[in-house]
């Protein structure tokens, strides 16, 4: 068995219209409420997001990003595990950085360009930060990478040219290889087959690359489950995708997978635990 060595981000969302769970934890006490109960359940990461990238999402400016991160960013402060920030806006990794610390950036938007790489590594390097960035697949746009996703064949192959471009541009721009993370981006912008064969590939791609991999709550497991749910779903719906995402996040990190992002920390970490203990 794998060393189950992977590590766990704890979804927090600060957004009104993410998939399954848009504006529940707008309040600083629901916030915190959420970050105390992701840390008590093993969390190794926040993941902290102030835009959804949900399918048809409707993009939001940065001032409305950073209105919506800022107070939540002054709240972690005191908190014991990495901060992560998800956002695809160069400009809200560097004002978050030069502010706080931020330990890993995840973006859905791909790699940033190599003056904004090379300005984040610099202020890690002042602030003596270890920073790793994630690079994500999206096809198109949130408003439009479901209009026409990809198929199967064509997926892989733009996803494993984007992992050769990414992990490329990033070790230009500074990056070590250890502090390089990408994501296949399932659920964005591709079939449910295309998502299959992708999460398929992470035994050949881990062996190359540091992955880390977002199945939790969704569409797909829906759909493969027949859990008749409303697309935007109540987070007491949502949970029932949670045994699933569990299967399929497990057996992605058993795979090879570095790092999960899931709503559901606890059933995680309890799964990793067993599996250490085996």
């Amino acid at each position: 068995m794998a060393r189950c060595d992977f590590k766990i981000l704890g979804v927090m969302n600060v957004t009104p219209d993410s998939f399954s769970d848009g504006g529940q934890f707008l309040s600083e006490h629901l916030f915190l409420e959420r970050v105390r109960s992701l840390l008590a359940d093993g969390a190794d990461y926040i993941d902290l997001g102030g835009e959804s990238t949900r399918p048809g999402a409707t993009p939001v400016t940065s001032e409305e990003e950073w209105l919506r991160l800022e107070p939540k960013l002054d709240l972690l402060k005191s908190t014991p595990a990495p901060i992560s920030l998800d956002t695809r806006k160069e400009d809200i990794a560097l004002k978050a950085m030069e502010k706080y610390s931020i330990s890993l950036v995840n973006s859905m938007s791909g790699v940033f360009s190599k003056s904004a790489l090379k300005e984040l590594l610099k202020i890690a390097k002042l602030k003596k930060l270890d920073l790793k960035f994630c690079a994500g697949h999206m096809h198109g746009s949130p408003e439009t990478m479901q209009r026409n996703p990809l198929t199967s064949n064509e997926a892989v192959l733009l996803v494993d040219e984007f992992f050769k471009t990414s992990h490329s541009d990033l070790v230009s721009a500074g990056f070590e290889r250890e502090h390089i993370l990408l994501d296949p981006g399932i659920g964005f912008g591709k079939t449910d087959a295309a998502n299959l064969l992708l999460m398929g590939q992470t035994v050949p791609w881990s062996k190359v690359y540091n992955l880390m991999l977002g199945v939790s709550r969704k569409g797909i497991i829906g759909r493969m489950l027949s859990l008749d749910l409303p697309v935007d779903l109540p987070v007491d719906l949502a949970r029932e995708r949670d045994p699933g995402s569990k299967m399929l996040e497990f057996s992605l990190a058993l795979m090879g997978a570095k790092m999960i992002r899931t709503h559901d920390v606890r059933g995680l970490v309890h799964m990793r635990q067993l599996a250490r203990g085996i």
